[in-house]
């Protein structure tokens, strides 16, 4: 799979990192910001990350 996504996308993106998978749960926070200030309404996803074929 790798070694398609590099015949096929590697001019559009140069550098590409492969991270350990790991079984969690991944929290961010984002907000939108308009020039001076952060707009109200962030956004919090949590996504459960399940390692397959444990």
């Amino acid at each position: 799979m790798l070694e398609a996504y590099k015949r096929t996308i590697a001019d559009e993106i140069p550098v590409f990192q492969l991270q350990k998978r790991v079984t969690g749960v991944e929290v961010a926070v984002g907000a939108f910001f308009n020039g001076h200030q952060c707009v109200e309404r962030i956004n919090i996803p949590i996504h459960l990350a399940c390692q397959v074929n444990q």
